[in-house]
């Protein structure tokens, strides 16, 4: 079967979706990257690269974020997520022209990724963005509910210049887990996710589904610093973010999928 199917071909995205799994970083015993559908569901629909998919144009995403989206751990910029989510996308929605542009800056607090949200993130015209967000609140600063405000802000300001949004929560990792307001803040995601009627794809779900069920060793998906990915993880992140992503995006699309439970 074709991959250049119809993009509403649920059977075209399936096949896209297991060669992806199969292309996934040789760095793991199998299964490699198996994540449920329903754990990686992004809860909401996205209705402008949807259009555009539909349209066959370009399709321009911003990868916003911290260390986690820089790469902080990848050995390459080539195995950082949003490299890797460039490709999948490529793949799973070949009638559209994909362009993921990082822009994640390491040590960001979520104050300072909206000081320079119009330069670099807005500026792009995005379509769609993807912000991973939080994992510096939670380890630098004492409660998450002063946050609230903020991210509500950002999500506000990406709908009014017309993007689709995904928010990226926590990875589960043990400086993450060791932290007191870390529930917290995937509490507060998944509320303004729920509120704002915006995507949420739970990072912290997936990591603990890979570490927690499918067995895989700490040390594959975490850097040493207990913190950071690795080239494994941040490839089968982006493997499953891509199929989330067409799978939201799909013409045939219409009900938000479920939504995972991202609590630690």
């Amino acid at each position: 079967m074709s991959l250049t199917a119809s993009p509403a071909d649920p059977r075209a995205l399936a096949v896209a979706l297991l060669l992806l799994a199969a292309a996934a970083p040789a760095l793991a015993a199998d299964p490699i990257c198996s994540v449920p559908s329903g754990l990686a569901a992004l809860g909401a629909p996205l209705p402008a690269v949807a259009a555009l998919r539909r349209a066959h144009d370009e399709i321009v995403i911003v990868a916003f974020g911290s260390s986690s989206t820089q790469g902080a751990g990848a050995t390459r910029p080539d195995r950082t997520y949003p490299a890797r989510l460039e490709g999948n996308l490529r793949i799973l929605m070949p009638e559209s022209a994909v362009r993921v542009h990082n822009r994640g800056r390491g040590g960001d607090s979520i104050p300072a990724m909206l000081e320079r949200l119009d330069r670099d993130v807005l500026s792009l015209r995005p379509h769609l963005v993807v912000w991973q967000l939080g994992v510096n609140d939670v380890i630098n600063v004492k409660g998450v509910a002063q946050l609230e405000v903020p991210i509500r802000e950002g999500v506000r300001r990406l709908r009014r210049a017309g993007a689709d949004i995904v928010l990226m929560d926590l990875q589960h990792a043990p400086r993450v887990l060791a932290d007191h307001d870390a529930e917290a803040m995937q509490a507060l995601l998944a509320r303004i996710a729920r509120d704002e009627a915006v995507g949420l794809f739970s990072r912290f779900a997936v990591m603990r589904h890979w570490i927690a069920v499918q067995g895989i060793p700490l040390r594959q998906a975490v850097d040493p610093d207990g913190l950071h990915m690795t080239d494994w993880s941040y490839g089968c992140i982006a493997t499953a973010l891509a199929g989330a992503i067409a799978r939201a995006s799909s013409p045939q699309r219409t009900d938000p999928a479920p939504r995972p439970n991202p609590q630690p």
